[in-house]
């Protein structure tokens, strides 16, 4: 019994483990009350699905990685190799989530109305931007 109770002890520890990296990963502006939440894929096509979205103001965009390819959400254009795939609304804080791996998410609150363009670093090339439009 006190095997079976120690294997259990541990598949509950790295449940718990990967269920706060997951949180973790939900690096972003502050919590939202907004009830809208839509989700960007990012798949290991290379590609952002959908690649363009049109929400209203307050929506929480989740990206979530569906696939096994890390990949980046950024808008600063400094980092963008084509400077048009990235763009953030006058007096937004633009933004890099860092590599998101298999299975991770990252998400922000939009608040600002206007349009959102942002692209993958290491898969730009391939064709991985996206467009969101915030109304």
């Amino acid at each position: 019994m006190r095997v079976a109770a120690i294997g259990l002890t541990a598949a509950v520890a790295a449940l718990v483990a990967a269920a706060a990296a997951a949180m973790g990963a939900m690096t972003s502006n502050p919590a939202s009350a907004s009830s809208i939440v839509r989700i960007v894929r990012m798949t290991d096509g290379l590609q952002f699905r959908p690649a363009r979205l049109t929400v209203p103001r307050g929506t929480r965009v989740v990206w979530k990685n569906s696939g096994t390819v890390a990949h980046t959400i950024t808008t600063i254009r400094s980092k963008a190799g084509t400077k048009a795939h990235a763009a953030v609304p006058r007096g937004v804080k633009v933004w890099n989530s860092g590599f998101v791996a298999g299975g991770g998410v990252y998400a922000r609150t939009l608040r600002t109305p206007g349009v959102y363009r942002y692209f993958c670093i290491p898969h730009e090339g391939a064709g991985m931007i996206g467009t969101i439009i915030v109304r």
